[in-house]
């Protein structure tokens, strides 16, 4: 067998299954997983990580702005994409000035979020989900 393979196939079955909301969690978290190692790569000085790293939680940012759907709840939608815009931002800041701190801040915003659509999403489970924030691509 294929090292990592049955750990794949049993990750592929988690997103096929995923509820929106599960989906959102896990999405933040990978976002999380990204900023966690961006921050160890700069205290190493490895500037080739940290840009990785740095960029794919931009992506993930990226992905969560184009996800939102302003028609179902324009307010939360719109404070959402705010949030999203100035992590971004930061995370640009981080990259470009190595800044650590930009890097732990959106760590504790993302983390914040995430936990709260983790709470949202444990209390609508076995109930219909509603459409939220997150369009049909998201």
């Amino acid at each position: 067998m294929i090292p990592g393979y049955a750990d794949d196939k049993y990750y592929r079955s988690q997103i096929l299954t995923a509820s929106r909301g599960r989906l959102l969690v896990m999405t933040y978290d990978g976002g999380l997983r990204f900023l966690r190692l961006a921050a160890e790569a700069m205290e190493k000085k490895d500037y080739e990580a940290q840009h990785t790293n740095i960029s794919k939680a931009q992506n993930i940012l990226l992905e969560l702005l184009s996800s939102l759907d302003h028609s179902v709840n324009p307010e939360l939608a719109s404070g959402l994409d705010r949030i999203y815009r100035y992590l971004y931002d930061r995370l640009v800041h981080a990259n470009v000035s190595d800044d650590i701190g930009a890097v732990k801040e959106a760590q504790t915003l993302m983390s914040q979020l995430r936990d709260t659509w983790a709470e949202a999403d444990e209390a609508l489970s076995g109930a219909e989900q509603p459409t939220a924030v997150l369009s049909a691509q998201g």
